[in-house]
């Protein structure tokens, strides 16, 4: 059984990291963050459900929720 990083999850905390620091692109980018994390936890879910390949990341998009959220307002 292998682990591996949801790419989701890593690529929505890097667009949550952006959009604290970009002033009006921060937005957008947090907007698509979101978006993105919400879908990497869908897919963490369901690996564990599925057999193979487990995904790790869940506190990662957790992170990046948050992360989203305070770049958007």
């Amino acid at each position: 059984m292998e682990e591996k990083t949801n790419g989701k999850a890593v690529s929505s905390i890097l667009l949550g990291a952006l959009s604290t620091v970009t002033p009006y692109i921060g937005i957008f980018l947090g907007v698509v963050g979101l978006v993105g994390s919400f879908i990497a936890l869908r897919e963490i879910k369901n690996s564990r459900l599925d057999e193979g390949v487990h995904q790790k990341g869940e506190s990662i998009a957790v992170i990046a929720i948050m992360l989203c959220i305070i770049g958007i307002l």
